[in-house]
């Protein structure tokens, strides 16, 4: 899209040459008031960098008229024409080169990758593409991560590219990530919006929305659990939070619902842009495992280097306590519907130029820095604090799906999906270190088990066999 300077915004305006559209940097005198304001009047939130006093908002003509009604210091940083190529992007990775990307490297390492379809085309043709990545056979424990939701987030699509690229090319020569690859079944999205994103790099770089051509939505607004549930997303069309007419109703967010769904991944990782923060479940309140959750972020955030270099300066919490409340989003909807603790990626800064940096200056330093991340997650997937096992029949020692998990101590109040097995009978718990937890596992025609167990630094292990609840003879005969 074509950059026009500051200095001609009066005269472009005054002779009519196109609509406009605004980056707009905010120097509110109270951060978070203002941050909730302009968040419940549903604006395009760019980036919140807190430690820069600075938030960013995307808007028109009269939403830059009514921003300067709130009485805020303003800075128009950048306007643009609607539509026009957005040439200052041609180094980063679009849709059809991810594609390429992805199908060639597939090819090239045949037995540790395979690229699959999650959509058919979209609205404009794109197709949403999961890669898996693992050695050998078997069941082995899950780990998700995803990119670019919003379309113009264009640096969370590199970091994905250079993960999947990362753990091919180093598999046999690294022997952390060779043990990743064969112990733990790895599974990354690059792009989740494609059109949109499509539409960036070819018609308007400050796009967000996926491109659905009666009213395009906003696909981390439109996922089904918690959808619409704490006006944390807008039922109005020319919003860019709006959620869409119904839940789940974007094939993009089908497609990944559906991944989610067939995994049960013990983590799940979704990259944003922009403001350093580490974010985890709910948009609308605590979870009853914020704990555990916030365990797990602040180690992550010890290990993970923001712009300057330094560890430990991500801001860390839930949307609600971080930035503003938010609704139907893909991590609350891995952790609500599959107990999967998941984690959002607020990567860059304003000092990096928030969602679009320079991309010859900031993107090789980003990806290597984010590293840490998504190799935190393979970790904690092997290595973490959590109870882990398969349950099985006792009869014939056939896993079972389905059966329920509780623990003693942990309610859900938020209309979260009963904890289950998978296909097959596998299931964990992440629990808090040196803690001891008592898990009760039942499935219909079974009698019930109840174990308590101590975790520690690490995983535990717990198989469970579970006897169904016939009379003596009727299960005698069954076992024939």
């Amino acid at each position: 899209m074509k950059r026009i300077m500051i200095g001609f915004l009066c005269l472009a305006a005054a002779a009519g040459a196109w609509a406009a559209t605004y980056r707009v940097a905010v120097h509110p005198k109270d951060y978070a008031s203002t941050l909730r304001t302009l968040a419940s009047q549903h604006r395009d939130i760019a980036g919140a960098d807190r430690r820069a006093g600075i938030i960013e908002v995307v808007t028109d003509d009269e939403g830059l008229k009514t921003l300067k009604d709130l009485g805020e210091p303003l800075e128009v940083r950048a306007v643009f024409t609607e539509k026009a190529g957005a040439g200052w992007l041609d180094e980063y990775t679009d849709p059809e080169e991810m594609e390429q990307f992805i199908t060639d490297l597939a090819a090239q390492y045949p037995d540790l990758m395979e690229v699959i379809p999650l959509t058919d085309p979209l609205f404009e043709g794109h197709i949403v593409y999961a890669v898996k990545i693992t050695h050998g056979s078997g069941t082995k424990p899950v780990f998700l991560m995803d990119a670019q939701h919003h379309a113009r987030e264009v640096m969370t699509a590199e970091i994905a590219r250079d993960a999947i690229q990362y753990l091919v090319t180093q598999y046999g020569i690294d022997p952390q990530v060779t043990q990743w690859v064969n112990a733990v079944e790895i599974w990354i999205v690059p792009i989740v919006n494609p059109d949109g994103a499509d539409y960036v790099f070819k018609r308007d770089a400050m796009w967000r929305k996926n491109r659905h051509p009666n009213c395009a939505v906003d696909i981390n607004r439109n996922y089904e659990f918690s959808w619409n549930q704490c006006k944390g997303s807008s039922g109005q069309c020319s919003a860019d939070d709006f959620r869409g007419t119904g839940a789940a109703s974007e094939p993009e967010t089908q497609g990944i619902t559906a991944l989610m769904e067939t995994l049960k991944p013990i983590f799940y990782l979704t990259y944003h842009s922009y403001g350093e923060y580490i974010i985890w479940p709910y948009g609308c309140d605590y979870s009853s495992e914020n704990d555990a959750l916030g365990d797990i972020g602040g180690a992550l955030n010890s290990v993970l280097e923001d712009d300057t270099g330094s560890t430990g300066q991500y801001q860390m919490g839930t949307s609600f306590d971080t930035l503003y409340i938010t609704d139907g989003t893909a991590d609350d909807e891995a952790y609500g519907r599959l107990g999967t603790f998941a984690y959002c990626i607020e990567v860059n800064s304003d000092r990096a130029g928030g969602f679009q940096p320079n991309y010859d200056q900031w993107r090789d330093i980003t990806v290597q820095r984010q590293r840490a991340a998504w190799q935190f997650f393979l970790d904690q997937t092997l290595n973490g604090p959590l109870v882990r096992g398969t349950v099985r029949s006792v009869l014939g020692h056939r896993p079972l799906a389905d059966v329920t998990m509780t623990v003693d101590g942990i309610t859900f109040t938020d209309g979260e999906s009963p904890r289950t097995t998978g296909a097959q009978g596998r299931y964990f718990f992440i629990g808090r270190k040196n803690t001891s937890y008592t898990l009760t596992f039942s499935a219909p025609g079974y009698g019930t088990v109840t174990r308590t167990v101590a975790i520690g630094d690490g995983p535990t292990d717990l198989d469970i066999a579970l006897i169904p609840a016939f009379p003596p003879a009727v299960a005698l005969l069954s076992a024939f």
